[in-house]
């Protein structure tokens, strides 16, 4: 196994003053990548080698209560993406998860782990059931920048915490397996002297009578972070947890998603869907992987949402 690169991302060449439309070439490139027209991402990549990428882009997205407003940095591959790719990329997950929300009937605080540059986030906020209040952690400094500077902004009661979420509290660093790794595929590696903070999700006490949905984008974490949010979780009314399954990860983990099933179940007794495959029955007593057969990309978001208590 090859020997893990650490990851800096302080660096920042964006501007302080946010454009309020991408450049003209920038939303040619995307939307030749999302069709797949060959040069697509030639030209992304010649703006981005040019400088021309170094912008801030201020997206406003319209939900039930007014714009929401989403600071993107063109320059970072991670959230450099057009307002229609934004809109697109947490949809099936979304629609999941509103179902289960509408289910359960109850107000839902929303708690985003690996947040990035708050693209789902975003999408909770305007949704049709938007929560009642929103904490995201995000370990990456750069990528929390300006996922602090959307949220002051946000007309519900937000905490932004430049912070992993681990089994423990305590420190770590941010380190990808190769050092062509995206800022997206970094996973964190416990070290005392190491620069991020780790914080125990069982720090966060829920609101009495609301539902907490927790989202873990955490790169092969999510069975520790639930280790450390087993208490937040239980004292909660009702829950929906979000994470990401993944090969990759999996195995270098060695941890099952779908032990990570049987876990959340231990808690409270849970529903669980594939939010891409969501006719695709799970059996959490069966390897994950094996239940995607003939399924051509088996990266996914498992959603696993609290019974109803007449359920």
């Amino acid at each position: 196994m090859s020997t893990p690169v650490v990851k800096q991302f302080s660096a920042d060449r964006a501007p302080v003053r946010a454009r309020s439309a991408p450049p003209l070439l920038f939303s040619i490139s995307r939307w030749m990548i999302d069709r797949d027209i060959r040069g697509g991402w030639r030209l992304w990549n010649f703006l981005k080698s040019s400088r021309q990428l170094d912008v801030v882009v201020r997206y406003g997205f319209d939900g039930p209560e007014g714009e929401t407003p989403l600071y993107m940095p063109l320059f970072r591959e991670e959230s450099s993406m057009s307002k229609e790719e934004i809109i697109e990329y947490p949809k099936e997950m979304l629609e999941c998860v509103m179902d289960h929300i509408t289910r359960l009937a109850l107000p839902y605080d929303f708690i985003d782990c690996g947040a990035d540059s708050g693209i789902v986030t975003v999408a909770f906020m305007c949704a049709a059931a938007r929560p009642q209040s929103i904490v995201a952690f995000e370990p990456n400094a750069q990528a929390f920048s300006y996922l602090e500077r959307s949220l002051k902004e946000w007309s519900v009661p937000t905490t932004v915490l430049n912070k992993a979420v681990g089994e423990t509290t305590s420190r770590a660093k941010l380190v990808a397996a190769s050092d062509k790794d995206s800022a997206h595929a970094c996973f964190i590696e416990y070290d005392p002297t190491g620069s991020i903070e780790v914080e125990r999700l069982d720090s966060l006490t829920p609101h009495p009578g609301h539902t907490v949905v927790l989202k873990l984008d955490v790169e092969g974490a999510e069975h520790a972070a639930l280790r450390g949010a087993e208490n937040l979780l239980r004292n909660a009314s009702a829950f929906v947890v979000i994470f990401e399954a993944h090969p990759r990860t999996s195995e270098r983990s060695g941890i099952d998603p779908a032990e990570t099933i049987r876990f959340i179940n231990s808690i409270a007794p849970v529903d669980v869907e594939i939010a891409l495959h969501r006719h695709i029955r799970v059996d959490m007593e069966r390897p994950f992987f094996e239940q995607l057969a003939g399924v051509e990309n088996k990266i996914c978001d498992i959603v696993c949402a609290s019974k109803s208590q007449n359920g």
